[in-house]
């Protein structure tokens, strides 16, 4: 019953995102089709993040925001990739390989746009009572398994490489919740489902709550 809005910092036609986020009831915007960013592979999360929550930011009404994000996308590799440089002398020192370390340096562009909608949310009074999820939708398949490893402090393996964490804030909470049960992506539509009480059928979804 509210406005849906989605982002994507990259074009629209790949993969046909265009039609089928539009066809789930989003309204959609992508580089170049409302959106204009300094880079093309990869472009800025965080010119994606200033360029969309006036939107839908306001203190008096309801939103949903949906969001794909690009800044960490391969190659890692600083002559090629520009957010890899962006933010490189933020991580030129740490103890890791370059390709692991251009890695970070690329996700560091996603922090700086969460930063920035936090500020937004608290700036408007609505922080407080938001939610924020953000998932990943694959492994870092730039990355080789040695350079992976680096960066989560154990050897992988061919499943554990598939391991990640969905983080779940909710604004006014007093105290975490950790939820240590294998989950999946498929599991995070019906938790938030169930979370909020919406009704729906709990047979057309393949996840469960994890709450459950």
């Amino acid at each position: 019953g509210i406005q849906s809005y989605g982002y994507h910092n990259y074009a629209g036609s790949f993969y046909g995102r265009d039609e089928t986020h539009a066809n789930i009831g989003y309204s959609m915007k992508f580089a170049g089709d409302g959106m204009k960013f300094t880079t093309n592979w990869p472009a800025s999360d965080l010119e994606m993040m200033e360029q969309s929550v006036d939107d839908y930011l306001s203190a008096d009404s309801q939103f949903h925001a949906y969001y794909m994000t690009f800044s960490g996308h391969f190659k890692y590799d600083t002559s090629v990739n520009p957010m890899a440089s962006r933010n490189w002398y933020r991580v030129q020192d740490k103890p890791y390989s370059s390709t692991a370390r251009a890695y970070l340096s690329c996700n560091i562009e996603l922090d700086r746009a969460l930063e920035y909608l936090m500020q937004r949310l608290e700036e408007t009074g609505v922080a407080d009572r938001t939610a924020i999820v953000l998932v990943g939708d694959h492994f870092p398949y730039g990355l080789m398994n040695k350079q992976y490893s680096e960066l989560v402090g154990y050897q992988i393996d061919s499943f554990t490489k598939f391991k990640s964490s969905w983080l779940f804030w909710v604004g006014g909470m007093e105290e975490n919740v950790v939820v240590e049960e294998y989950c999946s992506t498929a599991d995070v539509l019906p938790t938030i489902l169930n979370l909020w009480g919406f009704p729906y059928d709990s047979r057309l979804y393949p996840g469960t709550d994890v709450f459950s």
